[in-house]
């Protein structure tokens, strides 16, 4: 899947930090995309009641439950 080409209703995987520093993947559907009316910001999407940006994917948002998993497990080893 193209990131530009996220629709409304996939699923993406967001990894999310707590105020205890735990870090948990949970799975959201693409609610909608919004686009910045000033085109000063990069387009952007909104997960259940969470605002993104395309370039979160691959950071703390991901396009498979495989890739988010991974990439908690490699900020859980960081942070030992």
């Amino acid at each position: 899947m193209e990131i530009k080409d996220l629709k409304v209703g996939d699923k993406v995987y967001c990894i999310q930090s707590y105020f205890n520093d735990a870090k948990m993947c949970s799975e959201k559907k693409v609610k909608c995309r919004v686009v910045d009316f000033m085109q000063s910001l990069p387009d952007l999407f909104e997960c259940e009641g969470m605002i993104y940006e395309f370039s979160d994917i691959g950071k703390t948002v991901f396009l498979t439950r495989k890739e988010a998993e991974a990439a908690l497990e490699r900020m859980e080893g960081e942070e030992k």
